[in-house]
């Protein structure tokens, strides 16, 4: 396991809550972040807990996905995907709703 020094996400825009993130910082970030998680999803993997906290900087602010604990294998039925799992303030309004996902 390797030790990322930049700490969370998290805690890097917390610390620059007062001036802003430069515009090419977040677009690094979020690049980082939607490739990473198509990487997971393109073998049918959920991560189900992306949170800032858990997503991790490197010394060089290269962002890394972590806390692979509720992580799960994509159901072929959408109905097995559905649960509170993760982080209550994270999940998005179907779980909490407990709304069946279409085919669609």
């Amino acid at each position: 396991m390797v030790y990322l020094v930049g700490g969370t996400l998290k805690r890097h825009l917390i610390k620059h809550m007062h001036n802003k993130v430069p515009y090419k910082e977040v677009v690094r970030f979020t690049l980082a972040m939607t490739r990473g998680l198509s990487c997971l999803h393109s073998r049918n993997i959920a991560h189900r807990d992306v949170k800032t906290e858990n997503m991790l900087l490197d010394g060089d602010l290269n962002l890394k996905i972590a806390d692979f604990t509720v992580v799960r294998l994509e159901a072929h039925d959408p109905r097995e995907m559905m649960g509170m799992i993760g982080t209550l303030g994270y999940m998005v309004p179907e779980v909490h709703c407990a709304i069946v996902p279409d085919d669609e």
